[in-house]
This record gives C-alpha cells, sequence and structure tokens, in this order.
C-alpha cells in the first residue's frame, strides 16, 4: 500500500469516529438533557436549555424576558397550572448553579420533595418514603428557597398528591443565577 492510501484510510477512520462520536449523544442516549433541565409531566418530556428562560405552556416551550436581581439574571422557570390523577407525580430536576424559588398553591393538601437523585431513585422503585428528604413540604400552599443547588447538580423535585387524589398545582417557579464558588449541598 502507498503511503497515500494509508493516510486516506486514517483520515475516513477519523471522521468515521467522529461522526460517531457526535451522532451518539443525540440518536443513541434517549430522553437525556445534556446541559439541560428535564421537566416531565403527564408521561411527557421537555428538555430546557440553561441559558434560555422558558415558559411551558400547553406542552409548548417559550422562551420569555427575564430579569436581574442584584445584578444577577433572576429566571421564571414554571408557571404553568397542570392536572393530575391522584396516582400520578410532576418531576423536575433542580438546575446547577442556581438558587431556586418555589412557591405554589394547590386544591388539594400535596407533597413537595426535594431529594438528590439517588434518593429519587429507591422512592420511584419502591415509591416508598425515603428518610432523610433533603426538603419536604405538606400542604396546600408553600412558598421557599432551595439553594444548596448553587454548587451541585444532584437534586430533584417530586410533587404529588398527599392523599392520592387528583390535584391542580398553580406553581410559581423561579430561579437565581448565583453559581457558589465551592461545592454545596450533597456534593461538598
Amino acid at each position: 500500500m502507498s503511503f497515500k492510501v494509508v493516510i486516506l484510510v486514517v483520515i475516513v477512520i477519523g471522521l468515521l469516529s467522529l461522526f460517531m462520536y457526535l451522532t451518539y449523544s443525540r440518536y443513541l442516549i434517549l430522553n437525556e438533557c445534556h446541559g439541560e433541565s428535564l421537566f416531565v409531566s403527564s408521561s411527557q418530556e421537555y428538555c430546557v436549555p440553561g441559558y434560555v428562560n422558558a415558559v411551558v405552556v400547553n406542552s409548548s416551550i417559550y422562551a420569555s424576558n427575564f430579569q436581574f436581581l442584584d445584578g444577577k439574571p433572576f429566571l421564571t422557570i414554571w408557571t404553568e397550572s397542570m392536572t393530575e390523577p391522584g396516582d400520578k407525580y410532576l418531576f423536575s430536576s433542580i438546575p446547577d448553579t442556581f438558587a431556586v424559588h418555589m412557591s405554589y398553591t394547590s386544591n388539594v393538601t400535596l407533597e413537595v420533595m426535594i431529594m438528590t437523585n439517588q434518593q429519587y431513585v429507591k422512592w420511584a422503585e419502591s415509591n416508598e418514603t425515603v428518610v432523610g428528604y433533603v426538603l419536604r413540604y405538606v400542604n396546600s400552599t408553600a412558598s421557599f428557597w432551595f439553594n444548596q443547588s448553587e454548587g451541585c447538580g444532584a437534586y430533584v423535585m417530586v410533587i404529588k398528591s398527599a392523599n392520592n387524589t387528583p390535584f391542580t398545582v398553580v406553581p410559581d417557579e423561579q430561579a437565581l443565577y448565583d453559581p457558589s464558588t465551592n461545592a454545596t449541598g450533597v456534593c461538598a
């Protein structure tokens, strides 16, 4: 084989490898949000880019303007009312580098749980109470800040009916971009 043929074969193999690497994360790893937040409701999944202030309205995602609070981007994440049957729950990842303010009202008593990814897997597999939730509210209204995600991307939030009855939740979830210089929460 001549030197030119060897170079051509190396280039073709390199291009094929690059093509497979670039398409792997888009085609073979389904339902995964790379660098984005995953929102799930009624078996529908939404990947929301971290740099976009998005609002979900009637299963469509819209970008909206954001404000600044103390010179930091303050984004509205979720304001769409949602109704779910009592045997279902709402799931959301908590964005890394943000302090998240969650405020909601509901027509029934809800259980709002913030847990680590590992706790969520255990909870989802057994549907049992997790010992040591990171944060848990049981009420028909709540308003709280969650700051442990400012330096840690290991948290999720679950909202479900406390009595397994159908529920409507009216959320006002906002996030303040406030990255920590150190690991926080379970990442510390």
